[in-house]
């Protein structure tokens, strides 16, 4: 249960529970979303690791959730507009930047190089990649803010659209 917050704490390299806390206690105030998708991202790379058995220090100390929690905050709400649709796709990249981080760590340890954040800067590159339902919540890389002010930009934005249509003017 420890290597949860910690978790959010090592994507800034700390490894101790109260500087964490403080950590997620400033992304909570910059936006409630994103510090909810920080600590499920995390649980859900903590899971990963034990559904992979890695190592019980790489768990308690939060390494196998910080990719994870980046993974889940990337798309559950920076990168992509926040809906259930979203929030299923950034738990999806929470496993995945987690099982990515895994493998990884596991192919670089062979040659004596850390995995660092490759493992969610990979996955998040591939969800804004897709294309179908998934790109319609994309937001332009230029126009990403807090995720709460994405969502409200969006749906002003989506208001416009549906104005523009109902008027018959040419």
């Amino acid at each position: 249960m420890r290597g949860i917050p910690l978790g959010v704490g090592q994507i800034f390299a700390c490894g101790a529970l109260g500087p964490s806390l403080l950590i997620l206690g400033a992304v909570l105030l910059y936006s409630p979303l994103l510090a909810a998708h920080a600590l499920l991202g995390s649980a859900v790379g903590t899971l990963a690791g034990l559904s992979m058995a890695v190592r019980h220090a790489s768990l308690y100390s939060g390494l196998s959730g910080f990719n994870g929690a980046l993974g889940c905050m990337a798309v559950g709400g920076l990168f992509f507009t926040f809906s259930w649709r979203t929030h299923l796709f950034a738990i999806a990249s929470a496993f995945l930047s987690a099982y990515a981080d895994i493998a990884l760590s596991n192919l670089l340890g062979t040659v004596g190089l850390p995995a660092c954040s490759w493992a969610a800067t990979l996955t998040a590159t591939l969800m804004l990649l897709l294309t179908g339902s998934l790109a319609t919540y994309r937001i332009p890389i230029g126009q990403v803010m807090a995720p709460e002010h994405n969502l409200r930009s969006h749906s002003q934005w989506e208001a416009g659209n549906a104005a523009d249509r109902e008027t018959t003017d040419v």
